[in-house]
């Protein structure tokens, strides 16, 4: 069964934050952001309020100085192991991305190269449902090999709340341990 529109739901609320990967030649980190913000609803016997995550709006900014700064990767899940970037078989995972920058080492150290990477994740299906969640907790993994300097992900994250069917969420993530 779909997930109930109420009024709240029809309008979409982001969380927004930026990610800084300081200067390491290569550096993995994963960051959660506990609680979202919840708000009261009048529930029916058998409902529960869920979390419905409709697109995820990013920006990388990566410098490079004196060091050829190859790849930029980041991954938004709900169980990510916090030593490495989820693969894509791990169900867990909403977003994994790898950006190849091809930054240009330079011997004088005086060159600088910015490169920019703006992208639209759109996790809605043709019904306009998106992903829903019942943890309040997610993850966000970053890596960045060969940097010289610092790498910057910018993110806003668009849901909303929805009412659901308590069993609805059987076996949807209700914790950081997959049910």
């Amino acid at each position: 069964m779909p997930p109930k529109k109420n009024a709240l739901a029809r309008f979409p609320q982001y969380l927004s934050d930026q990610f800084i990967l300081s200067a390491a030649n290569t550096f993995t980190t994963e960051v959660i952001f506990s609680p979202l913000p919840r708000f009261p609803f009048n529930l029916k016997s058998g409902e529960t309020t869920a979390i419905e995550i409709l697109w995820f709006d990013t920006n990388v900014t990566a410098t490079d100085m004196n060091v050829a700064l190859d790849n930029v990767g980041f991954a938004f899940s709900l169980g990510a192991p916090p030593s490495a970037l989820p693969n894509l078989g791990n169900p867990l995972t909403m977003i994994a991305e790898s950006i190849d920058v091809g930054g240009v080492a330079t011997a004088t150290g005086t060159a600088l190269t910015i490169f920019r990477s703006q992208k639209r994740f759109d996790l809605q299906d043709k019904d306009g449902n998106g992903f829903l969640m019942a943890s309040s907790r997610f993850n966000i993994s970053m890596v960045a090999i060969g940097q010289a300097t610092a790498t910057i992900l910018d993110w806003r994250m668009y849901y909303r709340f929805v009412i659901v069917e308590a069993v609805d969420l059987i076996g949807t993530i209700q914790s950081q341990v997959p049910i």
